[in-house]
């Protein structure tokens, strides 16, 4: 095996990409991730090899001429985005090595997380994702499966960069994790309600919630009771509580609430409405 370290230009990733026959499909939610660091100019060269195989056994034939064994999706990116790509290339021996590509676990933003040394590290990392997600392009009622899709995915290594945007986020799971025994809402998403509200006033967001979650001296007439109680039929119902839904309603019985309003809870169904301040 011979290791190369170079910078490869869109149009010699091309030329790899055309001695591709039998590599699996593209994923274009993992091209589109990639351009996005290329454009961003947060693509690292971390050791991944892109892995080729010369069938030729021409010692002289360009990189570029050689059967392409693994790196299709980094290989598009380079093209798609149109920026030279850092690389560090393995020529293989053996074309059967790609029988044992990507057999091992793949880390993920949790494993990160653990690495970090936070707790309750899947909630964390889907907090983080959320969070993100409503501040970049929003979810909304016609969002397929709402703050878990990839529009604003956290990828691994910006995930401390991501936690310095947003440092009390663990100290919001934690909260989120405390209460769940006695109302069992999506973690992440009540962790990005504390850290929301946490905002404006930590001291009334913790009233506001824990009286949610307990249900403990409320009137029929009371904001959070309302909302409390839509959540339960909700999650009593075959729907899926999704955090869209929860973010809709505790939003709105906040503003209800921290304006003394006890009218009976309206819930607009289409847009998350903006925060009041006490």
């Amino acid at each position: 095996m011979k290791i190369i370290q170079t910078t490869l230009t869109p149009s010699q990733a091309g030329e790899l990409l055309g001695n591709n026959p039998n590599n699996r499909l593209i994923s274009p939610s993992i091209v589109r991730d990639y351009v996005q660091d290329m454009s961003d100019g947060k693509w690292m060269l971390n050791g991944e090899t892109i892995k080729i195989y010369n069938a030729t056994k021409n010692r002289k034939l360009p990189i570029t001429k050689h059967r392409l064994l693994d790196g299709q999706h980094r290989l598009t990116a380079c093209v798609r985005s149109n920026i030279p790509l850092n690389a560090v290339i393995a020529v293989v021996d053996d074309p059967d090595v790609f029988k044992t590509i990507d057999t091992g676990k793949k880390r993920s933003t949790k494993d990160c997380l653990d690495i970090l040394g936070y707790t309750n590290t899947g909630t964390l990392a889907a907090s983080l994702a959320l969070i993100k997600k409503l501040d970049t392009g929003g979810i909304s009622a016609t969002t397929k499966n709402p703050g878990g899709g990839s529009r604003a995915k956290v990828m691994n290594h910006e995930i401390e960069a991501i936690l310095a945007d947003y440092p009390k986020m663990p100290a919001s799971v934690a909260y989120a994790h405390r209460v769940r025994n006695k109302l069992k809402t999506r973690p992440a998403g009540m962790a990005v309600i504390h850290y929301r509200l946490s905002e404006i006033d930590v001291d009334l967001a913790e009233e506001f919630l824990d009286a949610f979650h307990s249900g403990a001296g409320l009137s029929e007439s009371s904001p959070i009771y309302q909302a409390r109680n839509r959540i339960i039929n909700k999650m009593l119902s075959d729907s899926v509580l999704t955090p869209f839904y929860l973010l809709l309603v505790v939003y709105t019985a906040w503003n209800y609430w921290i304006t003394g309003n006890e009218n009976q809870l309206r819930v607009s169904p289409n847009k998350l409405p903006k925060l009041k301040q006490p």
